[in-house]
């Protein structure tokens, strides 16, 4: 669990970064050198042309990726790439952690038309027990509030978001599972 979440406070960390450094190629002029450590210099060009391309599956992967995305998934990063702010990005997950509570909602409420009173009143007694988890979760998430740096609210945003979106899918996986039958 630490090692997941090390994993994914590293990814928050370096998509921030990226999103918020405005380095990119076209900041840089084509015939600006940069120095290696024994003073060779190499151009622009040559360094683009070092580059190795993508293989076509790889691109195709990368697409698959994208369209397999949830519609909340979507809509958060459509948000997060028109709010390029550190209070924009948490707040484009606030609104994904909200519609995440929705698909759970929906989903237990699914759940009563496919099982009995007393299975219905268990999932409701493991929804509300999962609710005093989050509760804690987000309890303890929140020190990084107080963490030095703007990135750390982006970071309790996704985590926050995430633990919910878990949650979410777990409902829906199990909700799956039992119409299936």
């Amino acid at each position: 669990m630490y090692n997941k979440s090390m994993k994914r406070l590293t990814l928050y960390i370096l998509i921030v970064l990226l999103i918020t450094c405005g380095c990119s190629k076209s900041n840089l002029n084509s015939d600006e050198t940069f120095s290696q450590p024994n003073n060779q210099e190499i151009t622009n060009q040559e360094i683009s042309l070092n580059k190795e391309e993508p293989q076509p599956q790889e691109k195709e992967q990368k697409e698959e990726l994208k369209e397999n995305l949830h519609p909340i998934d979507k809509a958060e990063r459509d948000c997060i790439a028109k709010n390029m702010t550190t209070a924009g990005m948490s707040n484009c997950s606030y609104i994904a952690m909200d519609e995440w509570f929705k698909e759970i909602d929906k989903y237990i409420n699914l759940l009563k038309d496919v099982t009995s009173k007393d299975e219905y009143n268990n999932i409701l007694e493991a929804q509300t027990q999962w609710k005093k988890y989050q509760e804690a979760e987000f309890k303890a998430v929140s020190i990084l509030i107080n963490k030095q740096g703007t990135i750390y609210q982006n970071i309790l945003a996704g985590e926050e978001c995430n633990l919910v979106k878990q949650r979410a899918h777990y409902v829906k996986s199990f909700y799956e599972y039992l119409i299936k039958e």
